[in-house]
């Protein structure tokens, strides 16, 4: 997936959800995923994974 097209799906999942999914990366920091975020990573694991 080309990076423009998977900005743009974060963003829309971000207004669907009506919070963010990542804290930006700024001066020096890595982006890293809100509490929302790693929650909605981790149901999209065990959506494609259940046995885990």
């Amino acid at each position: 997936m080309h990076q423009p097209t998977l900005t743009t799906q974060i963003n829309r999942l971000e207004r669907d959800l009506g919070q963010p999914l990542l804290e930006r990366a700024e001066r020096g920091r890595r982006m890293q995923p809100t509490q929302l975020g790693a929650s909605v990573a981790a149901a999209v694991r065990q959506l494609r994974n259940p046995s885990s």
